[in-house]
């Protein structure tokens, strides 16, 4: 019978891979250093969006969106 895979285990690998591994640094984990660990699309949304937020350019971050949206609609057509 196959082993059920750990999926928590599989995210503290991950953190051990960016060196965010340690008890301290997992305490002191920031949006941002999950970046290069996960593809989830809100998860980069908000990393993003606290980026646009920091620059005070949070109409540039809706502005972004829309216009990629535009851009995989063009390809779509062609």
């Amino acid at each position: 019978m196959p082993r059920k895979e750990n999926s928590r285990y599989k995210t503290l690998m991950k953190l051990f891979e960016i060196g965010k591994g340690d008890e301290t640094s997992i305490s002191k984990l920031q949006i941002e250093d999950l970046e290069t660990i996960t593809e989830d699309k809100d998860v980069q949304n908000i990393i993003l969006l606290r980026k646009y937020v920091k620059e005070r350019n949070t109409l540039e971050y809706l502005k972004d969106d829309n216009e990629q949206i535009k851009k995989e609609e063009r390809k779509e057509d062609n």
